[in-house]
């Protein structure tokens, strides 16, 4: 199990270009001199990265799991992108760029089980706004944002028996 979040890595290169690589939005792309594969979004750059280790200890095999990934609806003075339409962006854009079984440079066409992070904030996090700010739902069970990924459970069920 892993923990993506290309949130932070944002935060180390806070540029417009790295924004629209980390947010799944049309970008140039990042090529990867070692392996020769180009990548279009920062999760699947995060990802592979954690394969390829694992491949170069030995393990090809392992199954990857995406135990949480997101991004902040807010964060503090400082924290650049921890916005409502970033975090709509990146929640979106995930759930299409799966939903398109496109995969990963390392292993196309293959599915990788992806939780968002989080169903709620963590008020309670003694940490920056932005930790405590992942949520898609307030407490009352209202949408945080709209974050085009509860419209229908018919798109779980239209993944779901595309992969099996």
């Amino acid at each position: 199990m892993i923990n993506p979040y290309p949130f932070f890595a944002y935060q180390s290169d806070p540029s417009p270009k790295t924004l629209a690589f980390c947010l799944f939005q049309p970008n140039v792309g990042w090529h990867n001199v070692g392996s020769g594969s180009t990548y279009m979004n920062m999760f699947d750059t995060q990802v592979d990265a954690v394969r390829a280790a694992i491949t170069a200890a030995g393990f090809p095999e392992v199954h990857i799991v995406v135990a949480e990934t997101g991004w902040p609806y807010k964060g503090d003075a400082g924290e650049e992108g921890a916005t409502v339409e970033n975090a709509q962006a990146y929640n979106g854009g995930l759930v299409a760029h799966l939903h398109s079984l496109a995969g990963m440079s390392m292993v196309p066409g293959k599915l990788v089980d992806t939780y968002i992070f989080a169903l709620y904030d963590e008020d309670l996090k003694p940490d920056s706004t932005s930790e405590r700010s992942f949520s898609l739902f307030r407490l009352n069970l209202t949408p945080t944002y709209d974050a085009d990924i509860t419209k229908s459970s018919s798109n779980v069920v239209d993944l779901v028996s595309q992969v099996n």
